[in-house]
């Protein structure tokens, strides 16, 4: 499952970094997560095979469709497409991980 978590982080955190956006999306995937968190019967709702798909798509864009960027409510759609939704709290953390390890290279290069 680990390794799943960081190949579509990775993937993420690439499309991020191709458009200046690592921050954004970590903000937005940290509100994702606290959610989650918070109602981990959403991630169930999300992931139940007897909801039609669509249904589900539609429940996340009316949850995160105004809070989120376009690449995280999307992010959250390929998860759901593909039932790896319980996955997102790992994915998370490998994209954190990728971030702090960007920032501190940024870092480390301005000084």
């Amino acid at each position: 499952m680990e390794r799943i978590s960081r190949d579509y982080a990775v993937a993420l955190f690439d499309i991020a970094k191709e458009n200046s956006e690592e921050e954004t999306v970590y903000r937005d995937l940290e509100k994702v997560n606290e959610v989650f968190s918070e109602f981990p019967e959403y991630t169930e709702m999300l992931s139940a095979p007897s909801i039609p798909l669509q249904k589900r798509l539609a429940a996340v864009n009316e949850a995160f469709g105004k809070i989120v960027c376009e690449k995280v409510l999307s992010f959250i759609g390929i998860l759901c497409k593909n039932s790896k939704i319980k996955t997102f709290s790992d994915c998370f953390r490998e994209f954190e991980d990728l971030y702090s390890t960007d920032i501190k290279t940024v870092s480390a290069e301005v000084f």
